[in-house]
């Protein structure tokens, strides 16, 4: 495993080296976060006679996904210390945001031996909890050394990664063995982590937390919202969320069609990255697509489209919203994000072909008939329809109810295990 290690950081050390020259092309943007992964800032943390809970969470979805459970977790242990690491500067002001009481935040070091392994020692963690499929080798192996228990909740595997980690059967080795449980998201994730030789009573289906603590907005505040927006009873609202390059300029080629014969329908196009803001500004400007921002606080004021550039409302938006698309959805390299959002409130969900990355969603929304999968071609002859059959709208929202009814849960039996897992220790 020694040399195993010196093959992992070298590896490591290469794909820095691959990325230098973007690091010092956007070095203003980097370099804050530069400093706390390789270990800068990291704070000092004396245990004492406390338990210490180290949850690390990649980005803003995994850290969402965790609130109700951290949240739920200091109030039934006030005592226990909860350390929360993230890997994006999005994941780590969501933290910090609605995570306030966990005791640190911090960006999780690079994984590279002389840098993760002093820091984890320090702290020696009592419990590791890792969110849905992140996996550092020296951050588990030497949190595993240290004593801590280590669980994976919400998880899952990507084909991709799936068909990497079968091609190269040690590295799945290292990374897997050191877990004590996996809290998976469906039967598919249960059936390839086997294949990668998890033994099958280390696992547990437990459902999607991304179903679980859902706020919904009541209808008085909806009302407020949409007039706040300008936006009349006529009006049907269509929100594009999370997209990526290229789904914004595939939807402004459709909707210019749509437009042309559905003056009253309404767009709220919310990218999934902020730094993309600016360039999808650009975009609909290039395309001669007159809009406003949402950060400017001038609503549908003489235009169809708003570009929200801000983070942390897309739920309201699909609130306010009358139908859905999910983004992610119509590039392959990303395949798909999470389209039963929209179902949470009872919304039609429009979603693209590519939805490899969140297979259990895609089942579960076929199944109960919640949704519509369409090629870039069916844009514009599905949303007409559905903005003619208000019907088959509502009635697809209504699949979406349904379903998110069934699929609650995943909390509960997931804080059950880290409870068990915590009082063990």
């Amino acid at each position: 495993m020694r040399l195993f290690g010196l093959l992992y950081d070298l590896g490591l050390h290469l794909l820095a080296l691959a990325t230098l020259p973007k690091g010092v092309r956007q070095w203003k943007k980097y370099k804050k976060l530069l400093f706390h992964k390789l270990g800068g800032g990291f704070p000092r943390i004396e245990k004492q006679a406390r338990k210490l809970v180290w949850i690390h969470a990649v980005s803003l979805g995994e850290t969402k996904a965790v609130i109700p459970l951290v949240k739920r977790l200091k109030k039934e242990n006030p005592t226990l210390l909860i350390l929360l690491s993230t890997t994006t500067q999005t994941g780590h002001e969501e933290g910090k945001k609605n995570l306030s009481c966990a005791d640190f935040h911090l960006f999780l070091p690079f994984d590279v031996s002389y840098i993760i392994k002093p820091l984890v020692r320090r702290v020696s963690p009592d419990l590791v909890i890792l969110v849905e499929t992140d996996f550092w080798y020296h951050f588990q192996k030497t949190a595993k050394e240290c004593g801590a228990q280590l669980i994976l909740i919400n998880g899952k595997l990507s084909v991709r990664s799936f068909l990497r980690y079968k091609k190269l059967p040690f590295l799945s080795r290292a990374l897997f063995h050191p877990f004590d449980h996996f809290c998976l998201q469906g039967e598919v994730y249960r059936e390839r982590f086997e294949k990668l030789g998890v033994p099958q009573e280390k696992m547990s289906i437990m459902g999607n937390m991304k179903c679980e603590g859902v706020e919904l907005l009541s209808d008085e505040e909806v009302l407020r919202w949409r007039e706040s927006l300008a936006l009349t009873p006529r009006d049907q609202v269509l929100v594009l969320g999370s997209t990526h390059a290229p789904e914004e300029k595939i939807w402004m080629g459709a909707l210019k069609r749509l437009w042309e014969e559905f003056p009253t329908l309404k767009v709220l196009l919310v990218p999934r990255h902020p730094e993309r803001f600016a360039e999808v500004a650009s975009l609909l400007e290039e395309a001669g697509i007159r809009y406003n921002r949402w950060g400017e606080k001038r609503a549908f004021d003489q235009v169809s489209l708003l570009l929200v550039d801000a983070m942390g409302v897309l739920r309201n938006c699909y609130q306010i919203g009358d139908f859905a698309f999910v983004g992610g959805s119509f590039t392959e390299k990303v395949g798909g994000h999470n389209i039963m959002e929209p179902c949470f409130y009872g919304k039609a969900v429009l979603f693209g072909p590519h939805m490899q990355g969140q297979p259990d969603f895609l089942e579960l929304v076929r199944s109960f008939s919640a949704g519509i999968q369409i090629q870039v071609e069916e844009i514009v002859p599905v949303v007409k329809k559905l903005m003619q059959e208000p019907h088959w709208k509502e009635g697809l929202g209504r699949n979406g109810r349904r379903l998110v009814g069934v699929s609650l849960g995943a909390l509960d039996k997931t804080y059950a295990k880290i409870q068990e897992a915590i009082v063990s220790k």
